[in-house]
């Protein structure tokens, strides 16, 4: 090859090349997944956040929280976030409940999102 001239890619190679980028064959130009990033920012309905609303986990006591049956809070809490996944805290609440939930649940939940204020 001389000096300014591009190197010719026969189309055989191409159509190898495309082949191993897409499992439907030559020209679809996406690359396969890496085993490291399998299914990374695709959210499927396994992943999907886990929204518990804090005044239902009190509702049964009436309008107020109580301190006295905070375990059984934290529990359920637990019970419905499950191992791994995203967690959404959401809904009425008194801060200190949602201060001992986000406790409880840290190391359960992959993430944990609280509502803005």
């Amino acid at each position: 090859m001389m000096r300014g001239q591009k190197a010719r890619v026969s189309p055989t190679a191409v159509n190898v090349r495309n082949s191993l980028r897409d499992p439907r064959g030559a020209g679809g130009g996406r690359a396969l997944a890496h085993p490291r990033n399998a299914g990374a920012g695709v959210t499927t309905a396994s992943e999907a956040p886990v929204v518990i609303d804090v005044a239902r986990l009190y509702g049964a006591d009436g309008e107020t929280a109580r301190q006295e049956r905070l375990a059984e809070y934290e529990r359920c809490a637990r019970e419905l976030a499950g191992e791994g996944r995203h967690v959404v805290l959401t809904g009425r609440g008194p801060i200190w409940l949602y201060l001992r939930l986000a406790h409880a649940l840290h190391g359960v939940a992959r993430s944990l999102t609280l509502p803005r204020t």
